[in-house]
């Protein structure tokens, strides 16, 4: 298989030039590209590869029309638990159907491989936005919102993220500044489902992860919120609220230290600004 780097286009190996606009191919080692999945995705380009599972873009056969579609690994499909795990995702997002998360239009399997089909976001994550500096307080501002805005209502729906984190929030620019996409609920925990067989293990993103979680008690929708202060706290200062030199000091600081204070970071910040997230990574779920 060939791909052409400018369109992202695959070929068959004896393509010499892409017929779209002319450039030259190169040779690809990805088998799934240009593969049709379930008999209508065809898989364009690889977006993003994890642990668990590749995210390609695609193109409905049919419809002519472009979508995302994560596919799990076919060793990890092959264990009933990490399927469950798969296609919780689905469940737990179309549940909440939020203009401000990702939605999830299909899921199925396809020659043994499970997938999901999401709709395709054309935009920068929250990582590649802060990797060029802080963001003026009330642009992050307006981002926290969103994004409380979406996990409140995944809340009330029973679903916690539990990996709150700059690659997992995508920004789309709009006539009115950013529109805020929350994905990646691969780990969400569904409050009335059971847990799975491996749930006790520690899940989350060291720098994001609630003390109670690493202390070993209970997740709740405050795990969330902390995750969320710890977001708001990074794209107002560049920085996260420790001083942490690995993720051991990742994990036990927000256990041991008090954060930084915001206004120690960043001068000429409204005073309800550092207060709100300090309350936000306060110790104490209670608090």
């Amino acid at each position: 298989m060939k791909v052409c780097l400018a369109c992202q286009e695959p070929f068959p190996e004896d393509a010499g030039f892409c017929p779209i606009c002319g450039k030259g191919l190169v040779r690809t080692t990805d088998r799934l590209l240009g593969r049709i999945i379930s008999a209508r995705y065809r898989l364009v380009r690889r977006l993003g590869k994890g642990g668990m599972s590749g995210v390609y873009l695609a193109r409905h056969v049919l419809l002519d029309r472009l979508a995302a579609i994560k596919i799990l690994r076919h060793d990890l499909g092959l264990n009933p638990a990490h399927r469950e795990r798969f296609l919780r995702e689905a469940r737990a997002v179309n549940r909440i159907n939020h203009r401000n998360i990702v939605e999830i239009t299909d899921v199925g399997e396809c020659d043994g491989t499970a997938f999901m089909v999401m709709e395709f976001v054309e935009g920068d994550n929250l990582l590649t936005v802060l990797g060029k500096g802080p963001l003026p307080w009330p642009r992050a501002s307006r981002i926290a919102v969103q994004i409380a805005s979406a996990l409140a209502r995944a809340h009330q729906m029973g679903v916690i993220h539990r990996d709150l984190k700059p690659e997992n929030v995508m920004l789309v620019s709009e006539f009115m500044g950013d529109a805020v996409k929350l994905m990646d609920f691969g780990i969400a925990k569904i409050v009335d489902m059971p847990a799975l067989t491996f749930s006790e293990q520690l899940f989350g993103t060291p720098g994001y992860i609630a003390p109670e979680y690493v202390e070993g008690g209970t997740v709740d929708a405050r795990s969330d919120i902390y995750a969320l202060g710890v977001l708001l706290y990074e794209m107002v200062s560049g920085k996260l609220p420790y001083d942490a030199k690995g993720q051991a000091d990742l994990l036990l600081l927000p256990i041991t230290k008090p954060p930084i204070p915001l206004s120690d970071r960043v001068a000429n910040l409204p005073p309800e600004l550092p207060s709100l997230v300090l309350r936000m990574l306060a110790k104490n779920p209670a608090d």
